[in-house]
């Protein structure tokens, strides 16, 4: 359909409102307009005509401005995951420059790569090394008590294995607690690589009747031997008794 200057498409229907994208989106432009009809015919346009290039939209390339950004922003906090840290850097380009100037960016993908591969340099690629470092081993910049509760090498079988455990002070204590019920589960989609899966250890609250996540582990084994040094290092730490029921995980590996 027409309106106005330009052509759209049909895209779909959400609460009665009909939904349109510029014709010019899916070229080489990747106009990002959208025209919203309202159920009382009312027309709205979001988003900005980039696909315009006369005098009234100058096109911007910020890609090696949005670089440099990148990586320093990828540095200050080493805590805010690459995916996010890209967000937050093309927001920041779109209020400097405005959306509407079709500013040319870096993509997310790229812009993740960017991120791992500065934080690599700046830590000789060593993940381990990393993760003891002020900023990360802390629960914030305002709270200077360890998150970071273990790191450690332990050998099994032949084989070297790697643990590491996080957890927040203020619920780690009530591992503390008489009589407390855990549940254990384990995550693998979600497991930041070296690592191939996190243990996820959770108390029952009685009085909300629902289950707080207290402890974090990532390993990088997936036999059994995970789940026995967890609960190994639990009833040492803690001085409790468990009584164990075992389930499959929610969440089953791909491994073979």
């Amino acid at each position: 359909m027409q309106h106005g200057e330009h052509y759209y498409y049909y895209k779909g229907m959400y609460k009665q409102a009909k939904y349109y994208s510029c014709s010019k989106s899916r070229t080489a432009l990747k106009c990002k307009a959208r025209l919203i009809c309202g159920e009382d015919g009312f027309f709205q346009i979001k988003g900005g005509h980039t696909c315009v290039t006369d005098d009234r939209i100058n096109s911007r390339d910020v890609q090696d401005e949005m670089r440099q950004v990148l990586e320093l922003r990828g540095l200050e906090d080493l805590r805010v995951v690459p995916g996010r840290v890209w967000c937050n850097v093309r927001y920041e380009m779109i209020r400097l420059y405005g959306e509407s100037s079709g500013i040319r960016i870096i993509t997310k993908t790229e812009g993740i790569g960017i991120v791992k591969r500065c934080r690599i340099d700046a830590n000789g690629g060593d993940v381990f090394l990393l993760i003891e470092t002020k900023e990360v081993r802390q629960v914030s910049d305002e709270d200077e008590r360890e998150f970071l509760l273990v790191s450690l090498t332990y050998p099994i079988e032949g084989k070297y294995q790697r643990l590491v455990r996080f957890g927040h002070p203020d619920l780690v204590r009530l591992m503390k607690y008489p009589g407390i019920t855990l549940f254990v589960d384990a995550a693998f989609s979600v497991t930041p690589k070296p690592f191939t899966r996190t243990i996820l250890i959770m108390i029952y609250d009685k009085a909300h009747d629902v289950y707080i996540p207290c402890i974090y582990l990532l390993v990088d084994s997936e036999d059994h031997w995970s789940y026995w040094n967890t609960f190994q290092h639990c009833i040492s730490e803690f001085a409790i008794s468990l009584k164990v029921h075992m389930s499959l995980p929610l969440e089953t590996s791909n491994s073979p």
